[in-house]
């Protein structure tokens, strides 16, 4: 891959920081985004802190990307999320907002104010929580749910200048999510899968970056994961 820039939120966690360590290894500028604390970047990358629950986050994220890039970068991978599980009756407005702001509505704003090179790409994580939704997950459900939209709307529109635009379920994932797991859960989510086994952050990452360079692929969403439903 060409050293083009490609933007990584939510660089700090399991999938994303595997993502930002693919696209590196092939030669990508990789800013990297987090919350509130980036690691230690390498050559070629830069670090990048903002909260994407907010329009002025995302607003100030793809202000600083677009300066660093000298435009607007080739890629977008939008890894960055959380949950905030709780039932209907518990569950704050707060809650709410803030789980569409960072998993929805980031998406969206982050495309519109950095935009994408022409014949670059939109990769959004998803999660198999959008099509089987989950008691006490109805904000990151519908969050979810509305990134498969928004990747065929996105994929229709920005076509024309050869942006592609896909999803990612990646399923349960060897990350920091599942500690605190039974070994009996870990393996109700394992036998989900056809090969009976979890995918890793860098498989994942290793098929983010082949997405990538697919220049006729736009438009889908690809399920990497099992078929148990779950926050993922």
């Amino acid at each position: 891959m060409a050293p083009d820039t490609v933007l990584v939120t939510g660089a700090t966690g399991g999938i994303g920081s595997a993502v930002a360590a693919a696209f590196a290894a092939r030669g990508a500028r990789v800013a990297r985004h987090g919350h509130t604390r980036v690691p230690q970047t390498g050559a070629g990358a830069a670090a990048f802190t903002a909260d994407l629950s907010t329009a002025e986050g995302c607003a100030t994220l793809a202000k600083e990307v677009v300066a660093w890039a000298g435009g607007a970068p080739f890629g977008i991978v939008h890894a960055a999320g959380g949950a905030r599980d709780a039932a209907l009756v518990k569950a704050t407005e707060a809650d709410w907002d803030a789980t569409l702001g960072v998993h929805l509505s980031a998406a969206w704003a982050l495309v519109r104010a950095a935009g994408v090179a022409p014949g670059g790409f939109v990769t959004l994580i998803g999660s198999g929580a959008g099509r089987h939704g989950r008691a006490g997950q109805a904000a990151y459900a519908a969050a979810k749910a509305g990134l498969t939209a928004l990747t065929e709307a996105l994929a229709r529109e920005l076509g024309p200048d050869g942006v592609r635009v896909n999803a990612v379920l990646p399923g349960p994932v060897e990350t920091g999510m599942l500690e605190g797991m039974t070994p009996e859960a870990r393996a109700a989510l394992a036998a989900g899968n056809a090969l009976g086994r979890l995918n890793t952050p860098k498989e994942i990452a290793a098929f983010i970056v082949h997405l990538a360079g697919m220049g006729a692929t736009s438009g889908q969403v690809f399920d990497l994961g099992s078929r148990v439903p779950g926050p993922w």
